[in-house]
């Protein structure tokens, strides 16, 4: 796709722009020893500079806000920033660190009762046991993470963890890339795309076109 320079430019000057009013917030923070407010403003930043793209700046934002949130005993703000710092070690294929963070998380969210950030930990946790090859293990989480969806009737999770089994079932040998269903129970969810990966969802049936690329 196609981005023009006054894009980019525009979206530099935006973030610069966050990044101070952030900068002087995190100041702020410190000075009135709001340590809660400290994790969040550098989980921001973290966010922020993945935005940028640059990884390396937002793994230790990440890292910064996850170590504080320790410190404070901020347990949902530690399963936030545990599944951010998963994430960027998942971006640079670093599974098994990201494994081991995304089972903290899922610890806390089976705690806290969250069912919704509950299954979203098993499809992540599920998505990275894929590319490890562990594939029973990765198709029962998935499979948790897909009966978690269907009960909560969260239709965009649910896509998304059809296109992790879908993935799985292509890495395991199961099914070749074309035009072919995952056999999934049948949903009343409305026919969607999911636009990460070329992916049709429609009535829990995933199929995958000829022409998807991607990881597998």
């Amino acid at each position: 796709m196609f981005v023009s320079h006054d894009s980019c430019v525009l979206r530099r000057r935006l973030a610069r722009g966050i990044e101070i009013i952030m900068t002087r917030s995190a100041e702020h923070h410190s000075e009135t020893g709001n340590r809660r407010g400290q994790a969040n403003n550098l989980h921001l930043m973290g966010n922020l500079y993945r935005y940028l793209g640059q990884s390396s700046s937002a793994l230790e934002y990440h890292k910064k806000s996850l170590d504080l949130r320790l410190e404070i005993g901020d347990r949902e703000g530690q399963a936030d920033s545990l599944g951010s710092v998963g994430q960027m070690h998942e971006h640079v294929e670093e599974y098994d660190k990201a494994l081991t963070l995304y089972k903290q998380m899922l610890d806390i969210h089976v705690a806290n009762q969250d069912r919704k950030c509950e299954g979203q930990s098993l499809g992540a946790i599920g998505h990275v046991l894929t590319y490890l090859g562990e594939h029973d293990s990765a198709r029962g989480h998935l499979t948790q993470a897909l009966a978690i969806s269907q009960e909560l009737q969260d239709q965009e999770e649910y896509a998304k963890v059809l296109s992790y089994l879908g993935r799985l079932h292509l890495r395991s040998g199961e099914i070749s890339p074309g035009l072919r269903g995952a056999g999934h129970p049948a949903a009343t969810f409305t026919p969607r795309r999911w636009p990460s990966k070329n992916l049709w969802v429609t009535r829990g049936t995933l199929l995958l076109p000829s022409t998807t690329s991607g990881r597998y």
